[in-house]
C-alpha cells in the first residue's frame, strides 16, 4: 500500500508539472478589446458628471450611437471611427443577449476638474 500512495503522489507531481509546463508554453487566447468611451464636455462638478453620464446612458437605451458617438472626446474619436463604434456597441448588446437597458446613477464623485 505504502508503494501504491508513493507512485500516487509521483503522478501528481509529474502531473502538475506536465501541465504547468505546456499552460506556459501555449499561445494565449487573446480576449476582445473595446475602446472605453470617454464623454466630452466640462465636468468640473459631480452634478454636471451625473448629466453628462445621465445623457449618455439614454442615448445608449434608444440605441442613438450618433449621440454617443458625438459626446466623445476628439480623442476618443480619432481612438475609433463612428462605424467601429457602432459596431462595437452592437456587437456588445448581443454578445449580452440585451433586450433593454436600465439604468441607476447611484452616486458619482468629483475632485478638481475631474468627476
Amino acid at each position: 500500500m505504502a508503494k501504491f500512495q508513493q507512485w500516487t503522489q509521483k503522478f501528481y507531481l509529474l502531473l502538475t508539472i506536465g501541465m504547468l509546463l505546456i499552460s506556459g508554453c501555449s499561445t494565449p487566447i487573446e480576449a476582445p478589446t473595446y475602446q472605453v468611451p470617454t464623454v466630452a464636455g466640462n465636468i468640473a462638478d459631480s452634478a454636471t458628471a451625473q448629466a453628462v453620464a445621465n445623457q449618455y446612458l439614454q442615448a445608449w437605451q434608444v440605441e442613438d450611437y450618433n449621440l454617443m458617438y458625438a459626446m466623445l472626446t476628439p480623442i476618443s474619436q480619432d481612438a475609433i471611427d463612428e462605424d467601429a463604434f457602432r459596431g462595437a456597441y452592437q456587437e456588445i448588446a448581443s454578445a449580452l443577449t440585451l433586450a433593454s437597458l436600465d439604468y441607476r446613477i447611484l452616486s458619482s464623485l468629483s475632485e478638481g476638474n475631474h468627476a
